[in-house]
């Protein structure tokens, strides 16, 4: 355990260590919901390491608040089969290049007793209620009142006819004019087409972020308004990389909610169509294409 338990958790938010898109600003890193974890591996510490452990926790209480937590793990005996079904065997990806946002840059090999052979039955039972709690208390309290926060940006920013205007105004604007920070660029075509991109604090990035939030909370109806929204701006700005995407939310979204097939298949069609653009005038768009036909 480190000694100083509040410069080891800031660490774990410096810039080098955010995930990719997070260091390039696409997303953004100060509304991220955070939750402290302190992992005690009774298996190689001793119970006074568990005790010292929560003292310093409660201690830092006034800085980290209540979204701090010992979880303990690894108290069985290691012996015989794991304890519970391999919950987490399909969950072993690859690691990402140079170790992504922090984790190693190669998962550790298998242990002799396998993936899971010290963890107990109150082990299982303790990680059951740590998912359970944080996801009650935490995630989706937090996932709503960024639903309602972002909901209203997004009005604001496009309510009424002369906020409208400003916007198709704007648009024209930055299709015709050298672009600014936070200002998508395009040049003629496809090829400039794919260099489009919006800063993590635009209305376009608000727009993707509520459509995205309202699908995982199952509000189809809400994340359809605004994909379709957002399709009519990143198809105005001439963003087809982000306007495919957009498509590919669509298609989702039609899917999720039952809607006829015909309307997904129209929205991954056209998803398809504007990636195949993109990667015949640059190569390393084609990834875009062999995701969208998964």
């Amino acid at each position: 355990m480190p000694d100083d338990l509040a410069a080891a958790f800031a660490a774990l938010w410096r810039h080098s260590a955010l995930p990719p898109l997070m260091q390039a600003g696409v997303m953004e890193s100060a509304g991220v919901l955070r939750h402290y974890v302190l992992l005690h591996d009774a298996a190689s510490q001793g119970p006074e390491v568990l005790v010292a452990a929560q003292e310093k926790l409660h201690q830092l209480g006034s800085t980290l608040g209540t979204s701090c937590q010992v979880l303990s793990i690894n108290s069985g005996s290691g012996g015989g089969s794991p304890v519970g079904p391999r919950l987490w065997a399909d969950m072993l990806h690859g690691c990402l290049p140079d170790g992504g946002g922090g984790e190693p840059a190669e998962r550790p090999p298998v242990p002799p007793g396998g993936l899971g052979a010290w963890l107990s039955e109150a082990d299982m039972s303790g990680l059951a209620g740590f998912v359970h709690e944080l996801a009650v208390r935490s995630i989706l309290p937090h996932m709503e009142m960024r639903l309602r926060a972002l909901n209203v940006q997004v009005t604001a920013n496009r309510k009424g006819l002369k906020n409208q205007l400003k916007s198709l105004l704007w648009r024209k604007g930055a299709l015709d004019s050298a672009s600014t920070p936070g200002t998508p660029s395009a040049s003629g075509g496809a090829a400039g087409a794919a260099g489009v991109s919006y800063a993590g604090g635009s209305v376009e990035s608000h727009m993707r972020q509520l459509s995205d939030l309202a699908l995982m909370l199952g509000d189809y109806d809400t994340a359809s308004s605004t994909l379709r929204l957002l399709a009519s701006d990143t198809k105005a700005d001439r963003a087809y990389k982000a306007y495919a995407g957009v498509q590919e939310a669509l298609g989702a979204a039609a899917v999720l909610a039952g809607a006829p097939p015909s309307d997904a298949m129209a929205s991954y069609k056209e998803a398809l169509h504007r990636y195949a653009q993109l990667s015949q005038a640059n190569p390393r768009n084609r990834e875009g294409a062999r995701y969208a036909t998964r």
